[in-house]
Protein backbone atom coordinates (compact mmCIF):
# COMPACT_ATOMS: atom_id res chain seq x y z
CA UNK A 1 0.00 0.00 0.00
CA UNK A 2 1.46 3.49 -0.97
CA UNK A 3 1.32 6.76 1.20
CA UNK A 4 -1.29 8.08 -1.79
CA UNK A 5 -3.27 5.35 -0.75
CA UNK A 6 -3.27 5.46 3.20
CA UNK A 7 -4.08 9.22 2.80
CA UNK A 8 -6.87 8.26 0.90
CA UNK A 9 -8.11 5.84 3.47
CA UNK A 10 -7.72 8.37 6.07
CA UNK A 11 -9.03 11.16 4.30
CA UNK A 12 -6.26 13.51 4.56
CA UNK A 13 -5.31 14.19 1.04
CA UNK A 14 -6.33 16.52 -1.59
CA UNK A 15 -6.01 17.79 -5.02
CA UNK A 16 -3.89 21.14 -3.42
CA UNK A 17 -2.90 20.16 -0.20
CA UNK A 18 -2.67 18.29 2.80
CA UNK A 19 -3.97 19.90 5.34
CA UNK A 20 -3.55 17.38 8.46
CA UNK A 21 -2.99 13.93 8.56
CA UNK A 22 -4.42 12.67 12.20
CA UNK A 23 -5.91 9.21 11.97
CA UNK A 24 -7.85 8.11 14.60
CA UNK A 25 -8.16 4.57 15.17
CA UNK A 26 -10.66 2.52 17.51
CA UNK A 27 -9.95 -0.70 18.84
CA UNK A 28 -12.05 -2.85 20.28
CA UNK A 29 -10.73 -3.47 23.88
CA UNK A 30 -11.80 -7.27 23.19
CA UNK A 31 -9.05 -8.21 20.38
CA UNK A 32 -6.58 -10.30 20.68
CA UNK A 33 -3.01 -9.57 21.56
CA UNK A 34 -1.77 -9.98 18.43
CA UNK A 35 -4.32 -7.88 16.22
CA UNK A 36 -3.25 -5.12 18.72
CA UNK A 37 -0.04 -5.74 17.90
CA UNK A 38 -0.70 -5.54 14.24
CA UNK A 39 -2.76 -2.42 14.64
CA UNK A 40 -0.03 -0.80 16.75
CA UNK A 41 2.16 -1.61 14.05
CA UNK A 42 -0.10 0.42 11.35
CA UNK A 43 -0.53 3.43 13.86
CA UNK A 44 3.48 3.72 13.29
CA UNK A 45 3.89 3.06 9.61
CA UNK A 46 0.50 5.93 9.86
CA UNK A 47 2.60 8.26 12.00
CA UNK A 48 5.53 7.71 9.88
CA UNK A 49 3.10 9.51 7.35
CA UNK A 50 2.11 12.05 9.58
CA UNK A 51 5.63 13.15 9.84
CA UNK A 52 5.84 13.46 6.55
CA UNK A 53 2.64 15.17 6.03
CA UNK A 54 3.74 17.66 8.93
CA UNK A 55 6.23 19.23 6.74
CA UNK A 56 4.52 18.81 3.89
CA UNK A 57 2.85 22.53 2.84
CA UNK A 58 0.44 23.80 0.15
CA UNK A 59 1.94 23.62 -3.26
CA UNK A 60 1.92 26.90 -5.34
CA UNK A 61 2.40 26.54 -8.81
CA UNK A 62 3.78 29.67 -10.43
CA UNK A 63 0.46 30.85 -11.94
CA UNK A 64 -1.45 30.62 -8.65
CA UNK A 65 1.57 32.82 -7.48
CA UNK A 66 1.44 34.77 -10.23
CA UNK A 67 -2.51 35.06 -10.06
CA UNK A 68 -1.98 36.90 -6.40
CA UNK A 69 -1.19 40.06 -8.11
CA UNK A 70 -2.99 40.07 -11.95
CA UNK A 71 -6.33 39.33 -13.18
CA UNK A 72 -6.80 35.64 -14.84
CA UNK A 73 -6.99 37.88 -17.95
CA UNK A 74 -3.31 39.60 -17.15
CA UNK A 75 -2.30 36.09 -15.70
CA UNK A 76 -3.25 34.92 -19.26
CA UNK A 77 -0.90 37.75 -21.10
CA UNK A 78 1.98 37.12 -18.70
CA UNK A 79 1.89 33.13 -19.66
CA UNK A 80 1.39 33.99 -23.51
CA UNK A 81 3.90 36.46 -23.81
CA UNK A 82 6.69 34.39 -21.77
CA UNK A 83 6.90 35.79 -18.71
CA UNK A 84 6.79 32.69 -16.23
CA UNK A 85 10.10 31.94 -15.14
CA UNK A 86 9.70 29.60 -12.86
CA UNK A 87 13.89 29.35 -11.59
CA UNK A 88 14.78 27.93 -9.09
CA UNK A 89 17.85 29.19 -5.76
CA UNK A 90 18.26 28.19 -2.71
CA UNK A 91 20.76 27.52 0.58
CA UNK A 92 20.15 25.39 3.36
CA UNK A 93 17.87 27.83 5.18
CA UNK A 94 15.42 29.25 2.10
CA UNK A 95 14.29 28.27 -1.14
CA UNK A 96 13.04 31.18 -3.41
CA UNK A 97 11.42 30.58 -7.02
CA UNK A 98 11.56 33.47 -9.28
CA UNK A 99 7.89 33.02 -10.59
CA UNK A 100 7.80 35.88 -13.51
CA UNK A 101 9.44 38.86 -14.47
CA UNK A 102 8.49 41.57 -16.25
CA UNK A 103 9.33 45.23 -17.00
CA UNK A 104 9.06 48.39 -19.47
CA UNK A 105 11.25 51.79 -19.24
CA UNK A 106 10.26 52.64 -15.80
CA UNK A 107 9.61 49.60 -13.58
CA UNK A 108 10.00 45.73 -13.54
CA UNK A 109 8.10 43.65 -11.42
CA UNK A 110 9.54 40.10 -10.10
CA UNK A 111 6.86 37.91 -8.55
CA UNK A 112 8.87 35.13 -6.07
CA UNK A 113 8.06 32.07 -3.91
CA UNK A 114 10.08 32.03 -1.18
CA UNK A 115 9.78 28.63 0.95
CA UNK A 116 11.55 27.74 4.44
CA UNK A 117 13.89 25.18 4.64
CA UNK A 118 14.48 25.07 8.74
CA UNK A 119 13.60 26.94 12.16
CA UNK A 120 15.46 29.69 11.65
CA UNK A 121 13.85 30.73 8.30
CA UNK A 122 10.60 30.32 9.83
CA UNK A 123 11.37 32.89 12.76
CA UNK A 124 12.89 35.09 10.35
CA UNK A 125 9.63 35.05 8.00
CA UNK A 126 7.31 35.39 11.23
CA UNK A 127 9.09 38.87 12.80
CA UNK A 128 9.76 40.50 9.45
CA UNK A 129 8.03 39.40 6.26
CA UNK A 130 10.22 41.15 4.20
CA UNK A 131 13.50 40.48 1.67
CA UNK A 132 15.86 42.87 0.85
CA UNK A 133 16.96 42.47 -3.02
CA UNK A 134 20.11 43.88 -4.50
CA UNK A 135 20.77 44.02 -8.13
CA UNK A 136 24.41 44.22 -9.63
CA UNK A 137 25.59 43.93 -12.80
CA UNK A 138 26.91 40.85 -14.25
CA UNK A 139 29.93 42.01 -16.04
CA UNK A 140 31.47 44.00 -13.10
CA UNK A 141 29.40 42.96 -10.08
CA UNK A 142 29.12 47.03 -9.36
CA UNK A 143 26.13 47.83 -7.85
CA UNK A 144 23.25 48.84 -9.59
CA UNK A 145 20.52 49.13 -6.96
CA UNK A 146 19.48 48.12 -3.44
CA UNK A 147 17.20 47.75 -0.87
CA UNK A 148 14.35 46.74 -3.30
CA UNK A 149 12.01 45.62 -0.87
CA UNK A 150 10.01 42.35 -1.26
CA UNK A 151 7.66 42.86 1.44
CA UNK A 152 4.93 39.86 2.41
CA UNK A 153 1.37 41.22 2.98
CA UNK A 154 0.05 38.46 4.62
CA UNK A 155 0.91 36.73 8.35
CA UNK A 156 3.47 34.25 8.09
CA UNK A 157 2.49 30.83 8.70
CA UNK A 158 4.65 27.41 8.93
CA UNK A 159 5.05 25.83 5.78
CA UNK A 160 2.78 27.65 3.53
CA UNK A 161 5.13 29.34 1.08
CA UNK A 162 5.19 33.07 0.85
CA UNK A 163 4.05 34.49 -2.48
CA UNK A 164 5.52 38.26 -2.66
CA UNK A 165 5.72 41.16 -5.97
CA UNK A 166 8.69 43.17 -5.65
CA UNK A 167 8.84 46.54 -7.90
CA UNK A 168 12.57 47.53 -9.08
CA UNK A 169 12.66 51.28 -10.14
CA UNK A 170 15.13 51.99 -13.24
CA UNK A 171 14.91 55.69 -12.74
CA UNK A 172 14.28 57.08 -9.39
CA UNK A 173 16.74 59.95 -8.06
CA UNK A 174 19.88 60.51 -9.55
CA UNK A 175 20.28 56.57 -10.14
CA UNK A 176 19.40 54.94 -13.35
CA UNK A 177 19.85 51.49 -13.87
CA UNK A 178 20.72 50.35 -17.58
CA UNK A 179 18.47 47.33 -17.93
CA UNK A 180 20.15 46.28 -21.29
CA UNK A 181 22.91 44.78 -19.25
CA UNK A 182 22.56 41.73 -17.49
CA UNK A 183 21.49 42.27 -14.22
CA UNK A 184 22.26 39.77 -10.62
CA UNK A 185 19.21 39.53 -7.87
CA UNK A 186 20.63 38.41 -4.56
CA UNK A 187 19.19 38.57 -1.29
CA UNK A 188 19.68 39.16 2.18
CA UNK A 189 17.92 39.71 5.06
CA UNK A 190 16.30 43.11 6.42
CA UNK A 191 18.61 45.41 8.73
CA UNK A 192 15.32 45.71 11.57
CA UNK A 193 12.52 43.70 11.62
CA UNK A 194 8.94 44.72 12.30
CA UNK A 195 9.58 45.56 15.85
CA UNK A 196 12.38 47.77 14.75
CA UNK A 197 14.54 45.09 16.26
CA UNK A 198 18.12 44.74 14.79
CA UNK A 199 18.43 40.99 12.39
CA UNK A 200 21.14 39.11 13.88
CA UNK A 201 21.30 36.39 11.11
CA UNK A 202 22.38 38.94 8.11
CA UNK A 203 23.69 35.25 6.21
CA UNK A 204 19.92 33.07 6.13
CA UNK A 205 20.08 34.50 2.12
CA UNK A 206 23.35 34.08 1.65
CA UNK A 207 23.93 32.08 -1.94
CA UNK A 208 20.31 32.80 -3.46
CA UNK A 209 20.52 34.62 -6.44
CA UNK A 210 19.02 34.68 -10.63
CA UNK A 211 20.30 36.40 -13.50
CA UNK A 212 17.26 38.25 -14.50
CA UNK A 213 15.73 38.01 -17.91
CA UNK A 214 16.85 40.69 -20.37
CA UNK A 215 15.13 43.53 -21.22
CA UNK A 216 12.16 42.90 -23.47
CA UNK A 217 10.56 45.87 -25.03
CA UNK A 218 6.76 45.71 -24.25
CA UNK A 219 4.36 47.84 -26.31
CA UNK A 220 3.95 51.36 -25.05
CA UNK A 221 3.03 54.68 -26.29
CA UNK A 222 4.08 58.47 -25.45
CA UNK A 223 1.14 61.13 -24.87
CA UNK A 224 1.54 64.89 -24.47
CA UNK A 225 -0.71 67.31 -22.61
CA UNK A 226 -1.35 71.09 -24.26
CA UNK A 227 2.52 72.49 -22.80
CA UNK A 228 4.18 69.15 -23.39
CA UNK A 229 4.08 67.47 -20.75
CA UNK A 230 4.51 63.75 -21.14
CA UNK A 231 2.77 60.66 -20.29
CA UNK A 232 4.10 57.13 -21.21
CA UNK A 233 1.74 54.03 -20.77
CA UNK A 234 2.81 50.54 -21.59
CA UNK A 235 1.08 47.10 -20.64
CA UNK A 236 1.92 46.83 -17.01
CA UNK A 237 1.74 50.75 -16.27
CA UNK A 238 2.09 54.57 -16.64
CA UNK A 239 4.62 56.82 -16.07
CA UNK A 240 3.58 60.66 -16.37
CA UNK A 241 5.34 63.90 -15.25
CA UNK A 242 2.56 65.24 -13.53
CA UNK A 243 3.86 65.55 -9.47
CA UNK A 244 2.20 62.87 -7.05
CA UNK A 245 0.59 65.83 -5.00
CA UNK A 246 -1.40 66.60 -7.92
CA UNK A 247 -2.99 63.16 -8.21
CA UNK A 248 -5.82 62.26 -5.35
CA UNK A 249 -6.05 58.89 -4.49
CA UNK A 250 -3.66 58.19 -7.51
CA UNK A 251 -7.13 58.83 -10.19
CA UNK A 252 -6.87 58.46 -13.69
CA UNK A 253 -9.12 58.19 -16.57
CA UNK A 254 -8.47 56.18 -19.90
CA UNK A 255 -10.15 57.18 -22.95
CA UNK A 256 -10.13 54.32 -25.45
CA UNK A 257 -10.37 53.99 -29.36
CA UNK A 258 -13.81 52.47 -29.42
CA UNK A 259 -15.28 55.46 -27.10
CA UNK A 260 -15.42 53.80 -24.17
CA UNK A 261 -13.92 54.86 -20.50
CA UNK A 262 -12.03 53.24 -17.62
CA UNK A 263 -10.80 54.12 -14.56
CA UNK A 264 -9.01 52.23 -11.77
CA UNK A 265 -12.09 50.49 -10.55
CA UNK A 266 -13.26 49.21 -14.57
CA UNK A 267 -11.80 45.89 -15.91
CA UNK A 268 -9.47 45.72 -12.53
CA UNK A 269 -6.62 47.88 -13.84
CA UNK A 270 -5.80 49.40 -10.30
CA UNK A 271 -4.62 52.21 -9.06
CA UNK A 272 -1.43 51.05 -6.85
CA UNK A 273 1.25 54.15 -7.56
CA UNK A 274 4.22 55.89 -6.49
CA UNK A 275 5.95 58.96 -6.52
CA UNK A 276 8.34 59.53 -9.20
CA UNK A 277 11.60 61.42 -8.11
CA UNK A 278 14.18 62.72 -10.71
CA UNK A 279 17.14 64.35 -9.16
CA UNK A 280 15.73 64.88 -6.20
CA UNK A 281 12.73 66.27 -6.90
CA UNK A 282 9.14 65.31 -7.35
CA UNK A 283 8.80 64.99 -10.90
CA UNK A 284 5.66 62.75 -11.79
CA UNK A 285 4.01 59.16 -10.54
CA UNK A 286 4.02 56.00 -11.51
CA UNK A 287 1.17 53.91 -11.50
CA UNK A 288 1.00 50.08 -11.66
CA UNK A 289 -2.14 47.87 -13.54
CA UNK A 290 -3.32 44.83 -11.95
CA UNK A 291 -3.73 43.32 -15.26
CA UNK A 292 -2.06 43.84 -18.70
CA UNK A 293 -4.07 46.26 -20.82
CA UNK A 294 -3.12 47.17 -25.31
CA UNK A 295 -1.76 50.80 -24.80
CA UNK A 296 -2.23 51.08 -29.13
CA UNK A 297 -5.54 51.29 -28.34
CA UNK A 298 -6.09 54.16 -26.06
CA UNK A 299 -6.91 57.33 -27.29
CA UNK A 300 -6.21 60.17 -24.37
CA UNK A 301 -4.97 59.90 -20.71
CA UNK A 302 -6.14 62.00 -17.92
CA UNK A 303 -4.67 62.64 -14.87
CA UNK A 304 -4.42 65.13 -12.28
CA UNK A 305 -6.78 66.97 -14.04
CA UNK A 306 -4.27 66.90 -17.18
CA UNK A 307 -5.54 65.50 -20.55
CA UNK A 308 -2.91 63.33 -22.85
CA UNK A 309 -3.09 63.27 -25.85
CA UNK A 310 -1.55 61.33 -28.88
CA UNK A 311 0.39 63.45 -31.55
Amino acid sequence: MNEEMIFEMIGCIDDKYVLEAAPKLLVNSHIRRRIITALIAAVIAISLLTVGAAAAYYFMSHREGVRQFYTESGTQALESGGYMIGELSENEHFRITLDSFISDDYRAFPIITVETLDAEAVKYLQQNLLLEGVLTYADTGETAAEYISFLGTNEYKNNIPLTIRGSILFHYGSNNIDRNRQLIMSFRTAEYDLNGERNDNDDLLEGISFALPRAVSLRNIRLFSEDGTEAYVSEIGLAAMVPAENIENWQYQIRWKDGSISDPWHKYLGGEGTGLYLDGEDNGVLINFMSLIDPDKIETLTLGGVEFKRR
